[in-house]
């Protein structure tokens, strides 16, 4: 059971199979999502199935040659019976093969004799417990919220660094701490949209605030990213991975500079960062960057890009198209499914969504309730269903148009008060 991450407590807890038979990869036998550099999991494992003095270990198969990428994937046979021997160096001193594909972490079995007063996971997967719930954001927030666009790429040329950083689609930088990319305001909301590129995925690591996905390649997220905040999101080709990442943050009152880079060591060694403030509502000028010396800190002024506090139109323009055009179901297709969650462990179930003006839903199953309005916002209540039960939410058709009323018939009546006023 994964209980937490780089955002901390998760939610729900997700399940996965932890078999030691790992199969194929697309059925999760014994596998954990693909981790990047700086992200952080916590899971919790149940070394029951295993004899006392068992040995089980952790083991890195990913072979580097030089800082741009992996080179491959070392077979786990070749590493367990020692054929591939990290230890071997040339005449020179030098490595013939990565020192860090081996063994990392060994885990001996024993029997626990002590009182386990641990929490049981299981009770806190998706319609039981909550761990810790997710403050989410509400439809408001989000249509009103600045855009922003990170891409992450190999340089254009703008400087010497091998690696960059293009804002709001203007050229790409390595870092330049009096440089300011990007600042917010204290209680805002914000979308921000990180893209990478070809080569070495890149684990992005946004300091101090965590966001929350809302779509990855324009989809909804795993179970494992629904139910979590975050503050590192993988970019690239890689499996679990994707080009483009939607992150939605809300910011609180901690004001100062932060950072925004890629976690690959190889990359923020090469100065793939940038800055952006969190500042007071309202405030004009931009904070002076602090230059430590031998004699202390001192402050020299500090310049922003165009866009630093107005973000991306053509982001933003460009997400609420594709929203609409998702909610834009055809008529003919009127068992598009809109959402679902499972009920609680009180047989309960509440669901809130959004879907195109005119359009109405239905709930699976039928004792579940739902109220459409106009504007295509909708709500459904169950009670009574079974635990963990999904509740399904499906299009079905539009809104029956109301019928005209006849002219001059009365609507509606009031007295006016002892002011005269009604």
């Amino acid at each position: 059971y994964m209980i937490a991450n780089d955002g901390n407590i998760m939610e729900h807890a997700v399940y996965f199979d932890g078999s030691t038979t790992v199969g194929e990869l697309t059925k999760r036998k014994g596998i954990l999502p693909t981790q990047a550099i700086g992200e952080r999991y916590d899971i919790v494992v149940d070394f029951a199935q295993f004899a006392p003095s068992t040995k089980l270990y952790l083991v890195n198969l990913f072979e580097h040659r030089n800082g741009r990428r992996p080179h491959q994937e070392i077979p786990l046979q070749l590493v367990l019976n020692g054929t591939y021997a990290p230890e071997e160096v040339t005449e020179g001193g030098a490595h013939k093969t990565d020192p860090t594909v081996t063994r990392v972490l060994e885990f001996r079995v024993q029997v626990y004799d002590g009182d386990d007063r641990s929490m049981n996971p299981a009770d806190f997967v998706a319609g039981g417990k909550k761990m810790i719930p997710l403050p989410g954001f509400t439809q408001e927030e989000l249509d009103n919220a600045i855009h922003r666009s990170f891409e992450f790429k190999r340089s254009n040329g703008t400087d010497s660094d091998p690696w960059v950083i293009k804002t709001d689609g203007g050229a790409g930088f390595g870092m330049e701490p009096q440089r300011l990319s990007a600042a917010t305001s204290s209680s805002n909301s914000e979308i921000w949209h990180l893209k990478g590129s070809d080569g070495w995925a890149h684990p992005i690591h946004i300091h101090f605030e965590e966001g929350q996905i809302l779509k990855r390649d324009g989809k909804a997220p795993p179970e494992w990213e629904k139910w979590s905040r975050k503050d590192v999101y993988r970019l690239g080709r890689e499996m679990d991975s994707s080009l483009t990442v939607d992150v939605a943050l809300r910011f609180r009152e901690f004001l100062g500079s932060f950072m925004e880079h890629c976690h690959n060591t190889q990359h923020e060694d090469h100065a793939m960062l940038l800055r952006w403030d969190l500042e007071n509502p309202g405030q004009v000028r931009v904070m002076p960057t602090p230059m430590p010396t031998w004699d202390g800190v001192g402050y020299v002024p500090s310049y922003a890009l165009p866009t630093f506090r107005s973000g991306d139109p053509e982001a933003k323009q460009s997400y609420d198209a594709a929203v609409a055009t998702a909610l834009q179901e055809s008529p003919a297709s009127p068992a598009t499914v809109v959402a679902s969650r499972n009920a609680n462990r009180q047989g309960r179930v509440r669901i809130r969504g959004r879907v195109a003006p005119g359009k109405q839903v239905v709930a699976d199953p039928s004792s579940v309730s739902c109220w459409t309005k106009k504007s295509g916002r909708f709500r459904c209540r169950g009670r009574n269903l079974e635990p963990g039960r999904t509740v399904t939410v499906r299009l079905s058709g539009v809104l029956s148009a109301p019928a005209p009323t006849a002219t001059g018939a009365v609507v509606a009546s009031r007295k006016a008060n002892r002011g005269g006023r009604v």
